[in-house]
């Protein structure tokens, strides 16, 4: 009788073919070999994952293929039906984990059965570098901040929730640990990153309306969550505004000591202020805020 693995890797792939190979190394090169990976190929433009990952030949490496496009939500879904482990590990097909990835977060949920899932510091990279540190609330989520979208969880996570909702094409991460945290379960979290996340111009969240619909979806669909925590969603949006104020700020009073450490003689200062206004242009730096 074969064994089932604990851990089941999901990967939905669509059209990310310069990515994925580094993806599912990353995967396959875990300190904790009790896992499985399932790729989803979600009807993807040639070349395909099976093309893209003839290299990789593994027990521990199944691929399917979708007859049509039905989207990440579903392809996840499917792939957490076909998947053996009772530990279910979401991971995009651009995107990257740590060596000790599954060794830390496996070690964390099985030694507290209260604990539904367990996620990590997440370390952006690509076209940006950022440490984020993702909080997990009903306040925080349904303010668009986001959740990670890879998280250690247990099955019944996504039993009890019903899964991704494919309906969903912004917001389905956050949709799923919304319905998770109102039936009372809990997720722990590891100060480390773990998880990295690639920045690209092709990637969903950088379209200009993603937050917007985003949160739309997640009021949608918990009305009575954002109601709930109505006011500690408002106390979060005036504190993340003024931090950004605050980082305009900086920026200004930056940008303005660089412009007028090049600019110290009065003479070339005005004379560049006079040509910026001949082309209809404000005075450099900008009035303070």
């Amino acid at each position: 009788m074969v064994r089932k693995p604990l851990v089941s890797i999901i990967i939905p792939f669509y059209d990310q073919a310069e990515y994925l190979q580094e993806t599912v190394a990353s995967a396959l090169g875990q300190t904790y070999s009790d896992c499985e990976l399932v790729v989803i190929d979600d009807a993807s433009p040639a070349p395909d994952a099976e093309a893209l990952l003839t290299t990789y030949r593994s027990n521990r490496l199944r691929i399917e293929r979708n007859a049509r496009n039905i989207g990440a939500a579903a392809s996840r879904n499917k792939g957490i039906e076909l998947a053996s482990g009772e530990l279910i590990l979401p991971l995009d097909a651009d995107d990257l984990i740590l060596p000790e990835y599954l060794e830390k977060t496996v070690n964390l949920l099985i030694s507290d059965p209260k604990i539904a899932g367990v996620y990590t510091n997440v370390y952006q990279f690509g076209e940006c570098e950022i440490s984020w540190q993702p909080v997990i609330s009903p306040a925080h989520l349904l303010c668009g901040q986001g959740s990670p979208v890879t998280m250690l969880m247990r099955r019944d996570v996504f039993t009890a929730t019903g899964g991704y909702k494919p309906h969903l094409r912004e917001g389905e991460n956050s949709e799923l640990i919304l319905s998770a945290l109102e039936l009372g379960l809990r997720f722990a979290h590891i100060p480390e990153e773990l998880f990295h996340y690639r920045r690209h111009r092709r990637e969903q969240t950088r379209q200009s309306d993603f937050i917007s619909k985003s949160v739309a979806n997640l009021v949608r669909e918990h009305r009575q969550l954002a109601l709930d925590n109505l006011f500690e969603i408002l106390v979060l949006q005036y504190e993340l505004r003024n931090d950004l104020v605050e980082k305009q700020r900086k920026l200004h009073d930056y940008c303005q000591n660089v412009f007028e450490s090049h600019t110290a003689d009065p003479l070339l200062k005005a004379i560049r202020n006079s040509r910026l206004k001949e082309k209809g242009m404000q005075d450099f730096p900008p009035p303070p805020l």
